[in-house]
């Protein structure tokens, strides 16, 4: 059983967070955020934007701009967009540049196995992405930094807000992603 209370040891570092910089940025947003809490700040959203539209949406052939791509999509949802399609774009372009650490995509999780991973992961810090809906209809991806007891810390990159909120403020969508420690991360070379 994870302790009672936990807090990402580099939280304090991350906060306030990253603002999504497009309407529909919570996924790629949320994800520069998770980097930030291990360190990684050569990976912004905008680079994930642009590679998933670039890469997912139309097999490599858009010839526009960056600038163009990315002032084309601020506005506008990004389709089909989920943790899946963004993890291969983070592997991709952070290939060895984290080693210690792996990207993990969790679904089909039971609310209660749902808490109990996410306190897990943050009392082995590890930052957590999840994927929740909290008062309303629209499912809204958010950075987990801590918890204690059953109120989350998170950052919201939409509303570029702290939150502590109690679980029951919540609905899960049996959804995350995990920025795991690998196995040999304390091993001696």
């Amino acid at each position: 059983m994870p302790p009672t209370s936990a807090i990402l040891t580099n939280a304090a570092v991350v906060q306030p967070g990253i603002p999504q910089h497009g309407t529909f940025w919570c996924i790629p947003a949320s994800i520069e955020n998770m980097l930030h809490c291990v360190g990684c700040t050569n990976l912004s959203q905008e680079d994930l934007v642009e590679a998933f539209i670039r890469t997912q949406m139309s097999g490599g052939s858009v010839q526009a701009s960056r600038q163009t791509v990315l002032e084309h999509f601020r506005s506008r949802p990004l389709p089909g967009a989920h943790f899946g399609s963004f993890t291969s774009i983070v592997e991709r372009k952070l290939a060895g540049s984290l080693p210690s650490r792996e990207l993990s995509h969790e679904g089909n999780l039971t609310t209660a196995d749902y808490l109990l991973k996410i306190k897990t992961h943050i009392a082995n810090d590890e930052p957590v992405l999840i994927s929740a809906r909290s008062g309303g209809n629209l499912c809204h991806i958010t950075v987990v930094f801590g918890y204690n007891g059953d109120v989350i810390n998170t950052y919201d990159p939409g509303q570029d807000l702290m939150l502590d909120l109690h679980v029951s403020n919540y609905t899960f969508e049996q959804d995350m992603l995990i920025l795991k420690t690998t196995p040999d991360a304390g091993a001696n070379p």
